[in-house]
């Protein structure tokens, strides 16, 4: 499929699915869908969040009613019906569709809608408008049941990120993208990430594609990361070229050694795999045994914060155990 015909089914199916624009209540904005497509993240960006409330404190960009500013989120058709109902003024679909600048506010109750982005924005709005209702506008789509992978992933694409890409970000989404559809020149259609560097670095998104595919490839092994994304931390887009100039089996080796470690350390779980955390592997990165045992880092929560009392203390008795000879391997590295 082309670029223009994949524009045009993807518009299409975005229209068939719309079902307007309307005020929600921050409450009921759930942002789980954003954390699960972006592993590496774990938990909002504290920084980003921070920027924004020290914009909005001076007035700045603070339009939710923005068309660049509202979110885009799915919602269960029986839910929309229930909260039309309960609207004060009795409303329709087509009430949600008018192009008038006013937008109906909805009551949810207990139900949520499925946002797809946005989340960074709403944490700082929630931090600053103190004297205003605490909703957002936010365009309406039906389930996901209804509206497709490519389709939601547009949406959560659209338009300029709220913050700039880190290499780790660019490395995951890139070679994710590589994974689903094909090695480089060789998938249906282009890579947007891919595209993205491209035009940020074009050296960088090179040397990541001969990494990953060319003949001094390590894509093999690198794919594994998948497993684990929290180990895509400590990557450098800047120092791909010298990896790649590295002796190949001293590169293969260097990275065989930071997966095997990482998924010994995750007791070889997919699910604690995937639950390990950006933040954890940057805290323990380059420790010895013992290094981080008198910090008390996992009872306050700041490794290990996506595991119960149980898993944290198998995993930190791994750690030990396993840097009695050695320190944290990570991505720092290899790249």
């Amino acid at each position: 499929m082309d670029y223009r015909t994949r524009r045009d089914r993807l518009s299409k199916e975005k229209q068939q699915y719309f079902f307007g624009i309307a005020s929600i209540r921050f409450g009921a904005l759930d942002f789980n869908w954003c954390r699960q497509r972006n592993p590496l993240s774990g938990s909002p960006d504290q920084k980003n969040v921070a920027s924004l409330e020290t914009m909005f404190r001076r007035g700045c960009d603070w339009s939710p009613e923005q068309v660049s500013h509202q979110i885009p989120a799915l919602i269960d058709p029986a839910l929309l019906e229930d909260s039309l109902q309960r609207a004060e003024k009795s409303l329709s679909l087509e009430d949600l569709k008018k192009e008038d600048g006013v937008f109906a506010e909805l009551d949810l109750a207990d139900g949520k809608v499925i946002c797809l982005k946005g989340e960074h924005r709403v944490l700082a709005s929630d931090a600053t408008v103190v004297n205003r209702k605490k909703r957002w506008i936010v365009r309406l789509y039906s389930t996901e049941t209804d509206l497709s992978e490519d389709a939601r992933n547009d949406l959560a694409d659209e338009r300029a990120s709220e913050r700039q890409m880190t290499d780790a970000e660019y490395f995951y989404n890139i070679t994710l993208f590589w994974l689903k559809n094909g090695d480089p020149d060789q998938g249906p259609r282009p890579n947007p990430w891919f595209a993205q560097l491209m035009r940020h670095s074009e050296g960088k998104a090179k040397d990541l594609k001969r990494l990953w595919s060319g003949p001094s490839s390590q894509g093999d092994l690198l794919r594994r990361f998948h497993e684990i994304p929290a180990l895509f931390w400590g990557i450098s887009l800047g120092n791909v070229g010298k990896t790649i100039a590295m002796p190949r089996q001293q590169t293969r080796n260097q990275i065989k050694r930071v997966f095997d470690f990482w998924d010994y350390i995750c007791c070889h779980d997919v699910s604690m795999k995937l639950r390990l955390d950006m933040n954890t592997v940057k805290v323990v990165s380059g420790r010895a045994s013992g290094a981080y045992a008198g910090l008390n880092l996992a009872n306050s929560g700041e490794i290990l914060r996506n595991f119960d009392t149980t898993e944290r203390a198998a995993i930190l008795s791994r750690l030990e155990s396993a840097t009695t000879d050695r320190v944290v391997p990570t991505a720092l590295s290899i790249a």
